[in-house]
This record gives C-alpha cells, structure tokens and sequence, in this order.
C-alpha cells in the first residue's frame, strides 16, 4: 500500500466513524457494540450522575 492508498483508507475509515457518531468528529466518539454513546461530555455525565436501582 502506497501513501496515497493509506489517505484514502484513513479518509474512508473517518467518514464512516463520523456516520456511526452522527457526523462528529471530535474525539473521542464512543461506541459500544455498534450504538453510539457519546463523546467526552457524555462520558463525563454518565460517570457524575449517581447511579438509581429501579
């Protein structure tokens, strides 16, 4: 693989991460088994919001 075939790939491999982050691409995006979770913001909310049994 040439550099010029390595750009492509990386190129196709961010279009398709922004895709599964709804066109984010800030990072980091999380995706967890193929969902989308969130970036950094909802990491942090996730882990400051105590946790409720039901």
């Amino acid at each position: 693989m040439d550099n010029h075939e390595s750009t492509i790939s990386t190129i196709n491999i961010c279009e398709e991460m922004a895709k599964c982050a709804d066109g984010k691409t800030f990072v980091p995006q999380i995706l967890v088994d193929d969902s989308y979770f969130g970036g950094l913001t909802e990491l942090k909310s996730y882990y400051e919001t105590p946790f409720q049994e039901n």
